[in-house]
């Protein structure tokens, strides 16, 4: 399942999928604040959430805790963008350091954490890419 605030953006996203045969995928358009919940509801428990919406801090960090309740003990979270502003370091950075978060990934333009649940330890790593 996949949010996608534009209308012409959703329709190029469903005409792939279409193309590609997949049968298991949704696309669903609107804001993310107005969607994120119902689709986390649908959707749960959720393996692999990548966010690509709002580059700016606050959104970030809500849409993370919004999504935190619906992962699961072993979730991926896959942030892009996160050198873009001072707000998207900010924001990646308390995520990294969030204690629901036990593994984080900096690649420099995008962040991969690993929820803790199953985690003895914290660990973070950065290989930047660019």
């Amino acid at each position: 399942m996949t949010i996608e605030g534009s209308p012409e953006i959703a329709k190029i996203a469903e005409e792939t999928f279409e193309i590609l045969r997949l049968r298991n995928a949704t696309v669903v358009t609107g804001p993310f604040h107005e969607t994120l919940k119902g689709v986390l509801e649908s959707a749960m428990p959720i393996d692999f959430f990548f966010n690509d919406g709002h580059h700016d801090h606050d959104a970030v960090i809500q849409y993370f805790n919004e999504a935190m309740p619906y992962l699961s003990d072993d979730a991926v979270i896959v942030f892009d963008d996160i050198s873009w502003s001072s707000g998207m370091k900010k924001a990646w950075t308390e995520i990294e350091n969030d204690e629901r978060i036990g593994l984080s990934i900096d690649l420099r333009t995008i962040g991969i954490a690993f929820v803790n649940n199953n985690m003895p330890t914290k660990e973070k790593f950065r290989i930047p890419l660019l």
